[in-house]
């Protein structure tokens, strides 16, 4: 797909974002929309959830709402042109009337060129309300695109060329507004045209030249994405709450590893582990292994009376095993070449989280960790419907 379609397709779902974020629609309406954004962000394979797309895609500062605007302003401005005689004919001025245009457009240049932006926009504007011809709409377009309201430079740019088409500046003001919005595309299609009219400027084939390059790179993006899309789904919104997620398979749904595996507590302890062959040990254990067995065959907590807890980390804390292997692992890992471990790897951990120091449980770290205790308590309910109550074996 294109990525002029999937800069529609995210403009789409920002409008019907915003609709939710300003309140358009009512409360009762919200979660249908919610539902129709992702359904549309999954069908146009767009993740309006990840960053690095959105930044790629995004047409702001303009939205879908300004763009439409600006269509409706401009089909009605051509219709006004359409059924009246052109305003900026010299006829139908007197030699006053455009001595007084010319004298406000001048004092607009002047204010264009000394970066007052907003009284070059009043003075063509009232350059325009007596003469509106093409180079009071072109010259105003350069002053909004200077404020960076490109929106506005694009209609007023328009507005120039269907007043005078061979006016080469309007090309290039309209090429200028779309580059502003990221509209690379449509900036060399604007840009060609005012090499058309003037094709000596070097100045306009230097920014064709950039747009060029900016099109050229996001076409390899695109091919990029496009080429690694089998395995983006392993981190699309419904994957990522789909039973099983992450690749865990017997592992409840709705569990957000990419977070966990974002959080720098979570990962100085992985460190750690894998840096001091922690890891392996923990795994060779038999009780770990039972333990792990117990669960994913059904067992509750692995030696917790009642499988599914009040507190699952809690239980999981005060297992007699645990404790064990983990301070067998705190008293052997002594930092290990972390940074963050000062006295032990669970101390590391604890620092992480913002603990003031260790602990007399080196669990106390884990169960102190909102992602765990979220993940526990889904594990534990997951296994409680999946086992009639989910009684957990006593050992």
């Amino acid at each position: 797909m294109a990525d002029s379609q999937r800069k529609l397709v995210l403009a789409i779902i920002e409008f019907l974002q915003d609709s939710i974020a300003n309140k358009t629609v009512a409360s009762a309406s919200i979660e249908s929309l919610e539902v129709a954004i992702d359904c549309i962000g999954d069908a146009f394979g767009v993740d309006h959830t990840n960053d690095q797309v959105k930044q790629q895609l995004s047409i702001k500062p303009a939205s879908l709402r300004t763009v439409f605007d600006v269509y409706l302003k401009t089909q009605e401005r051509l219709a006004s042109t359409t059924a009246a005689p052109q305003p900026g004919v010299s006829m139908t001025l007197t030699e006053e009337q455009k001595a007084k245009a010319e004298e406000l457009k001048a004092a607009g240049n002047k204010a264009l060129g000394a970066q007052s932006y907003d009284e070059a926009i009043k003075l063509y504007t009232q350059a325009i309300e007596i003469n509106p011809n093409h180079i009071y709409y072109a010259n105003r377009a350069a002053a909004y695109s200077q404020k960076a309201e490109y929106v506005s430079a694009v209609d007023d740019a328009n507005r120039a060329i269907s007043i005078t088409p061979t006016y080469s500046k309007a090309y290039s003001r309209l090429a200028h507004a779309y580059f502003g919005l990221k509209q690379y595309d449509l900036a060399v299609k604007a840009y060609d045209q005012c090499l058309e009219l003037d094709p000596n400027n070097a100045a306009v084939k230097a920014s064709r030249a950039v747009a060029q390059q900016r099109c050229d790179a996001e076409d390899a993006h695109s091919s990029q994405q496009q080429t690694s899309s089998p395995t983006s789904d392993a981190t699309s919104p419904a994957t990522r709450s789909a039973p099983g997620a992450g690749g865990f398979p017997g592992m409840p749904g709705g569990m957000d590893f990419a977070s966990m595996m974002n959080n720098p507590a979570l990962m100085n302890m992985a460190s750690q582990m894998l840096g001091n062959g922690g890891l392996a040990n923990l795994m060779n254990n038999p009780a770990m292994r039972q333990m792990a067995e117990s669960m994913m065959g059904g067992g509750g907590g692995g030696g917790s009376e009642g499988g599914a807890a009040a507190d699952p980390m809690a239980s999981i804390m005060n297992n007699p095993q645990l404790r064990e292997m983990a301070q067998q692992f705190a008293a052997g890992s002594g930092g290990a070449g972390s940074p963050s471990a000062g006295s032990g790897g669970a101390a590391g951990a604890a620092e992480a989280t913002g603990d003031d120091g260790g602990s007399s449980n080196p669990l106390a770290a884990l169960a102190s960790n909102p992602e765990l205790r979220k993940m526990a308590e889904q594990f534990m309910r997951s296994q409680g419907n999946n086992n009639n109550g989910g009684s957990g074996s006593s050992q």
